[in-house]
């Protein structure tokens, strides 16, 4: 399923979620707001962006962190 980037226009939070084509727009994570709109745009370095709780890509971000963290750790005991 593709990951779409959304903006509140209530809020102006940009955020991501996965769906199908078909579905419709989900509710503003931060205020809970249906007045959304799909924005099609190139990510830049700089950009904030807030990830749906549970989305694949917030999931892959936090396995990611932990297994830096679980790695930084292991160099750490070999140090000693």
């Amino acid at each position: 399923m593709p990951i779409y980037n959304y903006i509140c226009k209530d809020c102006e939070l940009s955020y991501y979620v996965q769906h199908g084509f078909d579905d419709p727009p989900p509710k503003c994570p931060e205020c809970e707001s249906k007045n959304v709109k799909k924005n099609v745009k190139t990510l830049k370095k700089k950009d904030n962006i807030v990830l749906a709780p549970g989305s694949v890509v917030d999931k892959f971000i936090r396995d990611s962190k932990e297994d830096l963290r679980s790695q930084r750790d292991s160099l750490k005991g070999r140090e000693k």
